[in-house]
């Protein structure tokens, strides 16, 4: 989004992201804009994810956005090779360094690193399963709809989400990639 919010908040818009059923979300990445546009994202379903930059001595404005965004909606990260968080700031960044970005959101919202961590990973995985599992598996059952017939497919599915839902964690984000 860097210097295009405008432009990237309206095109996501246009394509239907509005944080409603069926909507795609994702993750607004090495986020340095406005609140405005924090707030836009998270309305629209995005997370929203720090970077070293967070600890720089100049976000002033971006700390203070990193305190409101709901902790259940944030990420962290390291943007490897670049950013790399104070006091390591100038040098390589890699992933043994995202404590430190946790670090500065915990001083923030008075939480410790581990629930930052805590919180911010479960988002992650969140975010993952449902794009790697659901996306892959959705795949593989729309081969499986050909193969049975569009009526006999979706019984199956009805079945086994009747019976089996309370082990998917998400069946109707898994349907809805469907």
């Amino acid at each position: 989004t860097r210097s295009a919010s405008a432009d990237t908040l309206s095109i996501l818009k246009e394509e239907g992201e509005d944080g409603q059923p069926g909507s795609v979300g994702g993750v607004f990445h090495c986020f340095t804009e406005t609140k405005e546009v924090a707030k836009a994202a998270l309305d629209m379903g995005f997370h929203i994810s720090f970077s070293g930059i967070l600890t720089f001595k100049n976000a002033t404005d971006l700390r203070d956005i990193a305190a409101w965004v709901p902790l259940d909606r944030m990420l962290i990260e390291t943007d490897s090779p670049y950013l790399a968080p104070v006091p390591h700031r100038g040098k390589t960044n890699d992933p043994s360094l995202v404590p430190w970005v946790a670090r500065q959101i915990a001083s923030l919202r008075q939480l410790s690193e581990q629930e930052v961590g805590a919180q911010t990973s479960a988002n992650f995985e969140k975010l993952n399963y449902g794009l790697d599992i659901y996306f892959k598996t959705a795949m593989g059952l729309r081969w499986l709809e050909q193969y049975m017939g569009e009526k006999e497919f979706e019984a199956g599915m009805k079945e086994y989400f009747d019976t089996w839902h309370f082990h998917h964690p998400y069946p109707e984000d898994f349907m809805r990639c469907m």
